[in-house]
């Protein structure tokens, strides 16, 4: 069960850093 916490754990982070990208990216549109 590990490496499941692990997987929604990196899954939780791309799914921030996609966010702060889109966020980037209107703010230089």
């Amino acid at each position: 069960m590990v490496s499941v916490r692990f997987t929604y754990i990196k899954i939780s982070e791309g799914i921030l850093v996609s966010a702060q990208n889109d966020a980037g990216n209107i703010q230089f549109k």
